[in-house]
């Protein structure tokens, strides 16, 4: 089935802005052309139809409550930020929370230096993680995935993330939050969303930075990726703003298709979903991430790639077939200490 919305997507030709290239993604790649059929985080919490809170009175880092007392889903998207409660989130992976339901969602900690209160119900993030940071949380989600059925994080490999991005970034934090990050570089990423507009008909996109074709973010909606994108783009600008003054080629359209051509060759690993639908996960190779399909169609993708393996022994287990082999990857796990914050 994924294959087969793949099938019907056309890649656009790229737009580009210091560092950043953009190949829009044309078509209908979910059931059907129409309106989405549920409503996106930010409008649910915005309508009061949803509410988030830490699990407890004393609150679990890797864990947070949601409940939706609309009558439609609500798409949760890996890699959302959720601020405020005891510290800053984001979420471990995308979810299709039933209507009327109350769902226990995973989370990764992205403010390893609060936990007290700050309010009882968290809001919404103009930003999802950064590309890069959000590309290792979900190979470390899909590897907790296939070894016990969890869908936790490596926690301080994201914490290290966050301070790497700030170092390279002379931004800073009192509590280490992604999200001063972010509002330091604000004006330089609005930049990026202006020269960057969606297109006529987009359902998602290939984005490469300094020329190299990185990932591949495609919705089951022209409705759905129209809210999404300046939280797409402003994740990829933030890493952008690493490279922006390098000079480097735009790689033709054709490149951007053989990455949408490998995702749908590989053999993903097939899980029940957290709410509604299939999770489909992609990692221990070239590819990772993940795709949920609810009643055989496509809602969400994020695919990344990771060029650095492209060596014999990567090459030789795509040859297998082999898309879900961990051998010799193994993150840090979170431990009970590695939960509380530093």
């Amino acid at each position: 089935m994924l294959a087969e919305a793949l099938k019907k997507i056309k890649v656009g030709h790229p737009r580009t802005f210091a560092g950043l290239s953009v190949y829009p993604l044309i078509g209908v790649a979910g059931a059907s052309p129409g309106d989405a059929a549920y409503t996106v985080l930010d409008d649910a919490l915005g309508k009061g139809t949803a509410r988030i809170t830490e699990v407890s009175d004393s609150g679990s880092v890797p864990e947070l409550a949601f409940e939706n007392d609309g009558d439609r889903p609500v798409l949760i998207l890996d890699g959302e930020e959720l601020v405020g409660a005891k510290q800053n989130r984001i979420v471990n992976l995308t979810i299709l929370a039933p209507a009327k339901s109350k769902v226990v969602i995973p989370v990764s900690c992205v403010e390893a230096g609060r936990w007290r209160s700050m309010s009882r119900e968290f809001k919404g993030s103009p930003q999802v993680m950064y590309a890069r940071a959000r590309a290792g949380k979900a190979e470390s989600v899909s590897y907790c995935m296939s070894i016990d059925g969890t869908h936790t994080s490596d926690q301080s490999k994201v914490w290290d993330d966050i301070g790497r991005k700030q170092r390279e970034l002379k931004s800073t934090s009192p509590t280490s939050r992604m999200t001063d990050t972010f509002e330091d570089r604000g004006a330089e990423l609005d930049d990026y969303v202006s020269n960057l507009p969606r297109v006529e008909g987009q359902v998602g996109a290939v984005f490469a930075l300094a020329g190299k074709v990185s990932c591949v973010e495609l919705f089951d909606s022209a409705e759905t990726l129209e809210k999404m994108w300046p939280k797409l783009v402003r994740s990829w600008a933030l890493d952008a703003l690493s490279i922006s003054n390098r000079p480097h080629d735009v790689r033709p359209v054709a490149e951007a298709q053989a990455l949408i051509d490998e995702v749908a060759a590989a053999k993903p690993a097939e899980h029940k979903a957290l709410g509604l639908g299939k999770d489909l996960r992609f990692g221990g190779g070239r590819l990772n991430g993940g795709a949920l399909m609810h009643d055989d169609a496509l809602v969400h993708l994020c695919v990344f790639r990771d060029a650095s393996r492209d060596d014999d022994r990567g090459r030789r287990r795509d040859e297998r077939g082999d898309d879900n082999d961990w051998t010799g990857w193994r993150p840090g796990r979170m431990t009970s200490a590695s939960r509380r914050n530093r």
